[in-house]
């Protein structure tokens, strides 16, 4: 999160591309599980969910809707360790009836849910939807959110956008290749 201000001015050169976030895993992929706990079910147990560690823009750039509450904010400092967002598969899930504030846990802390998403394929379009937690990444060790950088560009200018990026990527990390997919072709 911290480092994706370098990411900005390397690939926010010129009108080609229009937005960025950082994340650890693209939609239409597998994502990870972990292990959570509902504390404020009526009966907590423990529960493998799908974890996404997104970044701040993410719900923008994929034009995530919100149901409830928030998305992640760098105006709330607490966010960084101690924040959720679900979706409805989730509420449902975990038992939960009111689940902004309520409180989660996992082997990487416990923290409050400050955000609900509205159900939307972020796997296989072939697939039902599933539970899904966000977190903002709860370590970094000075690196980005995530191994995966998400682009909004101009679809009139996809030359221009893929310069840019082979630019500002052999600025960034001179002796690793650029590799980028689109998401229209990924997605089945």
């Amino acid at each position: 999160v911290q480092n994706n201000s370098k990411f900005k001015s390397a690939f926010l050169k010129g009108p080609a591309i229009l937005d960025l976030a950082t994340a650890d895993q693209l939609p239409g992929s597998e994502t990870s599980r972990l292990i959570f706990r509902s504390l404020s079910s009526q009966k907590p147990s423990d529960q493998a969910i799908n974890a996404v560690f997104a970044d701040y823009d993410y719900q923008r750039i994929l034009n995530i809707q919100l149901k409830q509450g928030r998305w992640f904010s760098s105006e709330f400092k607490t966010d960084m360790q101690e924040a959720f967002v679900i979706n409805e598969s989730c509420i449902k899930f975990l038992g939960l009836t009111n689940p902004i504030g309520a409180e989660l846990e996992c082997g990487l802390g416990k923290g409050k849910i400050v955000g609900v998403v509205k159900d939307y394929n972020y796997s296989s379009l072939h697939n039902s939807i599933e539970p899904i937690v966000f977190m903002l990444p709860r370590f970094n060790y000075g690196k980005v959110v995530g191994s995966k950088i998400l682009l909004k560009f101009n679809k009139d200018q996809t030359q221009q956008a893929i310069a840019t990026v082979e630019k500002g990527w052999k600025e960034l990390f001179p002796t690793h290749p650029v590799n980028y997919t689109f998401l229209d072709q990924s997605f089945d």
